[in-house]
């Protein structure tokens, strides 16, 4: 079976994800406070939160009392407004000169109860794009403690409580975040431990543990993100002109036979307390263009989900053929990767050349969309 992989991931990359539908059962999210962040730093979402606002307290996300009607008019919401308005900080409008919090959070609260009632990855790459990209930005920037940063705060906490989320015999790994899980129902008790330098690298190993027995039974649901595929969401708005392979799984040191469900990798196997998941996410650097051909041609910068900003504007100076996109050998003291870029003025027949730094969106919001000589 294999041997038939690499044709089968291809042809996998090739079809779009079916419009999202409603599943005959909800899922649900494991508590926050049966969730452990164990990493204070770059990656703590909860520390960087209650930092500001320490007595703030994770609102649980339930779709269950939602009846089924209600559940398809927010699709039909998610799908005529919110989708076609995400920008790439994970809220709307223009990423550098409009505030964020208030539209990430609308993005947060349409998404999550859609990921609970469809199981659909999209609705997780959403959270996750506001959750690495407008929230902690607003969050992180200088001044006093205002409106916008409360609800920054608030709605980044509300998502360390949508890291997982089950049904009956299977978990659902939503985004990847140094944590420790107990996860309980009635068909399955297991601790789960994560260990990942995301959102800076791709690498994201889980641990299995607390199994009453050897052999249960359990579906892994592993979300691969749009953006590990070449593709940015909504792809009616974005696009990289790049196409990846699903990663490869690896159970124990083997490689691991898997499906892909809604943007899920599906592991399905009896398993053992000790047994270890690993793999790699593509961390290379992607080149994002609008598809609205009447916009000016301009690219944005992500790596991983993390969308990049100038540390300064250069007006007057864009992108040519020429130009170099660099990775810093060495990240900064928060852990991040850092670029460089040439730019050329435009218009100068000697191609006066200028470097540049870019840093994550989070900790930087200057220009986001870079003017790209046609």
């Amino acid at each position: 079976m294999k041997h038939y992989l690499p044709t089968l991931i291809l042809l996998l990359l090739a079809m779009p994800l079916p419009a999202q539908k409603l599943l005959p059962r909800q899922l649900k999210y494991v508590d926050a406070d049966s969730i452990v962040i164990w990493e204070s730093g770059k990656s703590d979402l909860r520390g960087l939160a209650l930092k500001i606002a320490p007595e703030l307290v994770p609102q649980p996300v339930s779709a269950k009392d939602m009846p089924r009607k209600e559940l398809r008019r927010r699709l039909r919401e998610w799908t005529e407004e919110i989708a076609p308005a995400l920008n790439l900080a994970g809220g709307s409008g223009d990423e550098t000169t409009q505030p964020q919090a208030e539209a990430a959070e609308r993005t947060v609260k349409a998404a999550a109860p859609l990921l609970l009632a469809t199981g659909d990855s999209r609705f997780a790459d959403a959270l996750e794009r506001a959750a690495v990209n407008a929230l902690p930005a607003e969050i992180k920037a200088d001044g006093r403690l205002t409106f916008e940063k409360r609800l920054a705060a608030r709605t980044l906490l509300d998502i360390t409580g949508m890291i997982y989320a089950t049904d009956r015999d299977e978990v659902y790994v939503n985004y990847y975040l140094n944590s420790s899980t107990h996860i309980r129902t009635k068909q399955l008790d297991v601790v789960i431990d994560q260990l990942t330098a995301m959102p800076h690298s791709g690498r994201v190993k889980l641990r299995i543990s607390g199994l009453h027995k050897n052999g249960t039974p359990l579906k892994l649901r592993l979300r691969i993100p749009a953006w590990a595929r070449g593709n940015i969401f909504p792809e009616e708005n974005y696009t990289t002109g790049n196409q990846w392979p699903l990663p490869t799984v690896y159970v124990n040191g083997r490689e691991e036979f898997f499906s892909m469900e809604r943007g899920y990798l599906t592991i399905a196997r009896k398993w053992n307390s000790g047994d270890e998941v690993y793999f790699d996410l593509p961390f290379s650097l992607q080149k994002v263009r609008k598809t609205d051909t009447r916009s000016a041609s301009s690219i944005a910068l992500m790596r991983g989900p993390l969308l990049y900003s100038l540390t300064k504007d250069i007006p007057g100076y864009l992108l040519t053929k020429e130009s170099k996109i660099t990775e810093q050998e060495e990240p900064d003291r928060y852990g991040q990767t850092l670029l460089d870029i040439t730019l050329h003025r435009a218009g100068d027949s000697e191609m006066q050349e200028i470097h540049a730094e870019a840093r994550p969106y989070q900790t930087e919001r200057a220009t986001v969309w870079l003017p790209e000589a046609k």
